[in-house]
């Protein structure tokens, strides 16, 4: 069967009946059978393609791309087909014609030109097509140190330098410094704010003086500076993590055996290892000499963000209970140990002494393992999920991950259409959209999900769509969100979401060459709303806050205010 897309390709060859010769120097009309014959051409290619037969599929986009030859997508498909036949030479051929038509995503098909470059032997011609794919900005720059392929040329001096390997002897000094002027150069080169921070004074300035006072620095200290170098690109997703698993270098990484949560009446802890379960549900007035508020305050030198939420959210949740961090905004002393301050709930006032353990604090806000769970926190690991609910006519969506389930389970696409049947079958007339728990994931994945949402809330003038946000909806949830606020008449319940609305943000894989500290430099800069928006977040038309005493009492104030409005209460 052909798809509707593969239809309308079809019918714009028809109605556009148009020929390129090579080069673009000139048009021919195509004749009737000759529309003809393309078509039979297109349908037996797509046919192919969909069926897994690469050989019919890479003779009939080679075919194609021939007779339209300024069609960058016919070349590119040959190319996938042929790479899927390991026909190394000819997959590259139409790799490459594809690129010079200026082909999207031309970063990553550069470097796998790149990389075909090197299979075959052609050492110049990869050197050359790796540094294309840097100048494109592509991301994955510590891959050229690993790749394989690259094996036989990865001691040209010219490949070094392209790839970032340190020379051979460096002192631990010059090798932090290598390791420096890699990571200002890496952002430079990818980072893609307006406000051009890679380019700043004060981005130079700081790493001038970092580099001046990399003799007198521990490694602990240099793994902080570090983060406070990429804190000052100002964004959500450029960030220093910590050493990778074959570093050289050897920091503490402990971290607290309880998780934090900043409710709107203070900060208090929702979970812990065994040891000191006991505090569960306890306020936290001190972190050593501070506040939460000073703690939170200090910690964000250390972390870049799209607006406050992005804190409230990430520094609550991870760098608030490692020592590395608190040892930073000086909350403890050398060793991982931590007073902590606090109010239980029996309201008493008492002061502990924690240290670290080997515990793992899971991600998100999850339940106090009730039998009847608040509904937004049953399914927190599911990356969707919805629940009918005829009294309320309603169907309640939870998008936890912009991402399919894999495991044979249902992908996203077909989920939006098991929510289509949802809303058709229950007749519901209320679609709540509850992104509280999602952080982001793949946007090329949505497309088909506002597309059902969008042509639900269209036909019928009684259909309302109902949005629930919060401090982690972020990244490629914040461009779903922008999406339903731009193309739909939702209500948008909650707290304010923690990307902006037009946000620089994309997780790259940056690994400094000598020390291995994995992070990420934003590349993208995306502009799903209007592009004069500066808005820090999307504020709700109704703002509702969670409370310590709802959560512990297994409330859920948000779905109350929605379910309210949808009875007309």
């Amino acid at each position: 069967m052909i798809c509707h897309s593969t239809v309308r390709h079809i019918l714009h060859l028809q109605v556009a009946s148009i020929l390129f010769v090579a080069g673009g120097a000139m048009a021919q009309v195509a004749t009737p059978s000759e529309a003809k014959t393309l078509n039979e051409l297109r349908v037996e290619a797509e046919t192919a393609r969909a069926s897994g037969n690469h050989a019919q599929a890479a003779s009939a986009y080679s075919q194609l791309a021939e007779r339209v030859p300024e069609n960058a997508e016919y070349w590119h498909r040959a190319f996938r087909a042929y790479r899927s036949m390991d026909s190394t030479a000819l997959a590259l051929k139409h790799l490459e014609k594809a690129l010079s038509l200026g082909y999207f995503y031309d970063a990553r098909w550069t470097y796998e030109a790149a990389l075909m470059n090197a299979r075959l032997g052609h050492t110049d011609d990869a050197i050359l097509w790796a540094e294309r794919a840097l100048d494109a900005g592509y991301s994955g720059r510590a891959r050229l140190r690993s790749e394989s392929a690259f094996n036989e040329i990865r001691a040209d001096e010219r490949f070094r330098k392209l790839a970032g390997i340190p020379p051979d002897s460096l002192s631990r000094i010059d090798n932090w410094r290598f390791d420096l002027e890699y990571f200002v150069a890496e952002a430079q080169r990818l980072h893609v704010s307006p406000r051009g921070e890679a380019h700043s004074d004060t981005f130079l300035d700081a790493a001038q003086s970092m580099h001046d006072r990399l003799p007198s620095m521990t490694d602990e200290q240099i793994v902080l500076a570090f983060m406070r170098l990429a804190a000052l690109l100002k964004d959500g997703h450029s960030v220093v993590y910590g050493p990778q698993s074959d570093s050289p270098i050897d920091i503490d990484l402990s971290e607290l055996p309880v998780r934090f949560y900043l409710f709107s009446d203070g900060l208090f802890i929702v979970e812990a290892d065994d040891n000191w379960r006991h505090l569960i549900g306890s306020r936290v007035t001190r972190i050593g000499q501070l506040s939460p508020d000073d703690a939170l305050a200090r910690l964000a030198d250390f972390r870049g963000v799209d607006n406050a939420m992005t804190m409230r959210w990430l520094g609550v949740q991870f760098y608030l209970r490692r020592y590395l961090m608190l040892r930073a905004i000086g909350a403890s002393g050398a060793q991982p140990q931590l007073s902590l301050s606090v109010v239980d709930r029996d309201g008493e006032a008492r002061t502990v002494s924690i240290g670290s353990a080997d515990w793992e604090a899971r991600r998100k806000l999850r339940s106090q393992a009730r039998p009847d769970t608040a509904l937004w926190l049953r399914h927190v690991d599911e990356s969707y999920w919805l629940k009918v609910m005829p009294d309320l006519s309603t169907v309640y969506f939870q998008f936890n991950q912009v991402r399919d389930k894999g495991n044979g389970e249902q992908p996203l696409a077909q989920f939006a259409v098991t929510l289509a049947d949802s809303l058709k079958g229950s007749s519901s007339r209320n679609l709540v959209i509850d992104l509280r728990h999602n952080n982001g994931g793949n946007n090329s994945l949505v497309r088909p999900l506002l597309q059902q949402i969008i042509g639900w809330e269209v036909s019928h003038p009684e259909n309302r769509l109902w949005v629930i946000t919060g401090r982690n909806t972020f990244s490629a949830a914040q461009n779903f969100l922008n999406q339903l606020e731009r193309y739909t008449d939702a209500t948008i319940v909650g707290e304010p979401s923690s990307s902006s609305p037009n946000f620089v943000g994309e997780e790259t894989d940056i690994v400094l060459p000598w020390s291995k500290l994995s992070a990420s430099i934003s590349s993208r800069y995306w502009q799903d709303s209007d592009p004069t928006d500066r808005r820090p977040w999307v504020i709700p038309d109704v703002p509702v806050d969670l409370s310590s005493d709802a959560y512990f009492t297994n409330r859920d104030p948000v779905l109350e205010v929605v379910f309210s409005l949808i009875r007309g209460d």
